[in-house]
């Protein structure tokens, strides 16, 4: 198999793999972020299983399982692309790693910013909304303009962590495959090591993008707002006036025990694909 398309059938299953495991913790961050009225990530679950039942942490999900396997696919590739305008190789230094991680959210933020705004808006919602009734709802208040709302700051999120993403994976799979207790026997990290370098990559990457995945989830969920930096009403000049970096930070306690699971069982299944490819 051609390696570009290798990596897209490689990069979507990594996507899939995220979505079905993180999808509940990623539900609870959406309404943290959108809400002031939890006290913690433990409360959201409790709360809204009660009132919802438990797979209401599952709303929204079909959206995000196509969408991000193709997110995901388009990242990896956007990656590989980076690396070879890079004239890396196929082991990437982590500087280059990182470069071509940024470079890699031009390919992924056309199909992120308008999936995550629609994700977001079914999560927010108490009551059943389908992807029909949600994408209707933003088509008709503006088309083409409503479906981009938080386009910006999305691929400025995206760029940023992206960039940790990937250098974080490369320096941490390579030290790793240094340790016998995570070395495969051929040299290489086993899936053990791919799975802790996913992990501290999930962690890592989400350090420059919370303040901004605050910022675009309050600005896609509430129409009011006019921007996320600008505009008469912008998210940011509120939330710090309000409540300061702090408010910024709201969300974090879903999104990092999300990041580990998610992301090793993301890179789990991109490299077992990999691994198959190449030994075909």
């Amino acid at each position: 198999m051609g390696g570009s398309l290798r990596e897209l059938v490689a990069g979507g299953a990594g996507g899939a793999s995220m979505v079905v495991v993180g999808h509940p913790l990623d539900t609870v961050k959406v309404r943290m972020q959108a809400s002031d009225g939890y006290r913690s990530a433990l409360h959201c679950v409790i709360r809204t299983s009660r009132a919802e039942g438990p797979l209401a942490l599952y709303k929204g999900m079909i959206m995000p399982l196509g969408a991000t396997s193709a997110v995901f696919a388009l990242c990896f590739s956007g990656y590989e692309h980076g690396k070879r305008l890079l004239g890396s190789g196929g082991a990437p230094s982590v500087r280059e790693a990182a470069l071509a991680g940024a470079f890699s959210a031009l390919y992924t933020t056309p199909v992120q910013a308008p999936q995550e705004l629609l994700k977001c808006r079914m999560q927010k919602a108490t009551g059943r909304v389908t992807v029909r009734a949600a994408f209707g709802e933003l088509w008709a208040s503006g088309g083409l303009a409503a479906l981009s709302r938080g386009f910006s700051v999305t691929l400025a999120r995206d760029a940023a962590a992206s960039a940790v993403y990937f250098a974080t994976y490369v320096w941490t799979k390579r030290e790793l495959a240094r340790v016998p207790a995570f070395r495969g026997d051929d040299g290489r990290a086993s899936f053990l090591g791919v799975f802790a370098a996913g992990a501290a990559a999930g962690v890592m990457n989400w350090v420059p993008a919370i303040p901004l995945d605050f910022l675009k989830t309050r600005y896609q969920v509430d129409p009011t707002y006019t921007g996320a930096f600008l505009g008469r009403r912008p998210v940011a000049a509120e939330v710090l006036a309000a409540d300061g970096l702090r408010g910024v930070f709201r969300g974090t306690q879903a999104i990092f025990l999300r990041a580990v699971p998610a992301n090793a069982a993301c890179f789990g299944g991109y490299e077992a694909c990999v691994r198959a490819f190449d030994t075909a």
